[in-house]
């Protein structure tokens, strides 16, 4: 995997084992985890996550990432709801 790949998701793991990915939510405007419990596509350039995701942290967030495009739910708290943008990458 090239650094290019790594661009949009990142592999997190905790004591040397993988716990998941976590991507940056614009909507949010902070980063996001989902872990074995959702299904990757292995694709990093345009990733694939199933089911949706809903977060609760600070707002609520209820998104799909389907081929590198999140899919807000009009349920989600912030500006991009009921929206479609591309993923963003990490900085």
């Amino acid at each position: 995997m090239t650094e290019d790949e790594k661009k949009y998701i990142r592999s997190v793991s905790e004591n040397g084992n993988h716990i998941g990915y976590a991507f940056y939510c614009p909507g949010c405007k902070y980063n996001h985890m989902v872990d074995e419990r959702w299904k990757f596509d292995g694709n990093y350039e345009r990733p694939t996550f199933t089911p949706s995701l809903i977060t609760t942290t600070s707002i609520r967030c209820h998104l799909n990432i389907t081929n590198g495009m999140i899919n807000f739910h009009i349920d989600s708290e912030h500006d991009l709801a009921g929206k479609i943008v591309p993923m963003e990458e990490f900085e």
